[in-house]
């Protein structure tokens, strides 16, 4: 009796219309924050004489109201299905992007920078959850490396289309663009329809911690937490920093460096992550950060500075898609929404973290000091990262 010969199985595509479309959608949704975070501070000190210390507090708000959407999104995400919590939170971006028209007050501002915020959350974790589940095993690296550029170009393009916009039209118009980036992504879901997952009963009132959080994706967010902890000095510091060293043509040009060496890396970093295992591509990652920050810390012109924007954005950029790509293979399919929120929610509490407490350390050390101290504190996460997780990625490798 012939012996039936076994059929190859089908190679699955990464470029699907579903991939495209999740991308440009997180793009936008990126892009719509960033272009308001640059000028909120600066629109509440003139359209309602906020002093400077609330105006930035009305602008980094935002962030507390994505982190508790992420937090309690994971938890929630499969029990009222992907798709649906991601219509309704891009519903809620278009109706916050139009309230910021309405001069109510300052405390009126305050409240929709948290909904704003927590919309925005809500909307990004729903997202990434469908694009990162659809992404074939066999080239996770690689397109969660691609599907993280959206988040790349939207942290680039949108602070300067945010500063453009507003000053060459002035506020109410940078207002309208947001709102017609949100509109744009709410009708680009009329062609975004991945497959539809498995829903799961929410544990409701007797919930537990494991509903929210998913325990094999934590040793890996809390590196991502420690290295954008350090990360936040960047952020925070380099304005200042830059205006004291008079260094300042250069630091405009910092996150343009910064971007296009994040944009390369993960052009090839996702595969060779697939091909040689997490280890090729984190340690050296680990490296380039370290060197990074140090080479800002010490930066006594402009070209030092530039060099350590490009070694951090080919670092940093290549820590945070692999990071998420481990986070992702390490839980099981039905935690994946849980994953993704886990490892955000600690990676971007680091970032909240990191202008509250390092300001105090400036006066004591000066920005050099803090700088030196941020590669140092990477240094830790590159020690915590072999001791924790290296060994278990290293039974992953692929021939």
């Amino acid at each position: 009796m012939a012996q039936t010969e076994a059929q190859p199985k089908p190679k699955l595509k990464l470029w699907t219309r579903d991939f495209i479309i999740g991308a440009g959608i997180n793009f936008l949704i990126m892009a719509n924050y960033f272009a308001l975070m640059v000028i909120t501070a600066d629109y509440a000190m003139e359209e309602y004489g906020a002093p400077a210390s609330f105006a930035g507090l009305v602008a980094s708000i935002f962030i507390v109201g994505a982190l508790i959407a992420r937090l309690v999104g994971g938890g929630i995400l499969d029990s009222i299905g992907r798709r649906r919590m991601l219509i309704v939170a891009v519903v809620a971006e278009c109706v916050m992007s139009a309230l910021y028209f309405l001069n109510l007050g300052l405390a009126f501002l305050f409240i929709i920078r948290i909904l704003h915020g927590i919309s925005y959350g809500a909307a990004s974790i729903a997202v990434s959850t469908i694009v990162t589940s659809i992404i074939p095993e066999e080239c996770k690296g690689e397109g969660v490396g691609y599907f993280m550029l959206s988040n790349t170009l939207g942290t680039a393009i949108g602070p300067f289309m945010g500063m453009a916009i507003s000053q060459a039209i002035g506020i109410r118009g940078l207002f309208a663009v947001c709102l017609a980036i949100a509109l744009i992504c709410l009708a680009s879901l009329l062609w975004f329809k991945p497959p539809r997952e498995e829903r799961k009963p929410f544990a409701g009132g007797g919930a537990h911690l494991r509903d929210f959080i998913e325990p094999t994706a934590i040793p890996i967010g809390v590196v991502a937490c420690l290295v954008f902890f350090g990360y936040a000095s960047i952020l925070t510091f380099l304005s200042s920093y830059a205006e004291r060293a008079g260094i300042q043509t250069a630091a405009s040009f910092f996150f343009v460096a910064y971007a296009i060496t994040m944009f390369i890396s993960r052009l090839f970093t996702g595969k060779i992550f697939d091909r040689r295992g997490a280890n090729v591509v984190m340690i050296p990652a680990f490296v380039l950060a370290i060197a990074g920050m140090a080479a800002v810390g010490l930066a006594v012109n402009g070209a030092i500075l530039l060099l350590g924007a490009a070694l951090l954005g080919a670092g940093i950029g290549t820590l945070q898609s692999c990071g998420l790509t481990i986070a992702l293979q390490k839980a099981s399919v039905r935690r994946i929404s849980l994953a993704n929120s886990t490892y955000y929610v600690l990676m971007d509490g680091g970032v909240g973290l990191g202008p509250v407490l390092l300001g105090a350390f400036v006066p004591l050390v000066g920005y050099n000091g803090v700088y030196l101290a941020m590669a140092g504190l990477i240094g830790v996460a590159m020690v915590f990262y072999l001791a924790v997780i290296a060994k278990g990625q290293a039974k992953r490798k692929r021939p």
